[in-house]
């Protein structure tokens, strides 16, 4: 999480959605450590922050096609999926 709100590669949004979705990685957990991450660096990062980066990242074409190429064949990525899923299932419990 912390590599998606200050990063430019949709890799790192890649990365979590596919744990979450295709791994074992649980969104409350995720969120466990990286609030805990925050506290430990001393940084603040609300939701709402979070949300408004990761949004405009959306509009972004380098960051919509970091994965271009890169994917595995039969693993089908969309950005835009994995950004709404990560905004309703972990970005919530922020």
């Amino acid at each position: 999480m912390r590599s998606i709100s200050v990063g430019r590669a949709v890799r790192d949004l890649f990365d979590l959605w596919f744990a979450l979705t295709r791994g074992e990685a649980k969104s409350h957990r995720v969120v466990e450590v990286f609030q805990r991450y925050l506290e430990a660096s001393g940084l603040k990062i609300t939701r709402e922050k979070f949300r408004q980066n990761l949004f405009s990242k959306m509009s972004d074409y380098d960051f919509l096609h970091d994965t271009d190429g890169l994917l595995l064949p039969g693993i089908v990525y969309d950005p835009l999926v994995a950004y709404r899923f990560i905004n309703d299932s972990v970005l919530s419990l922020l």
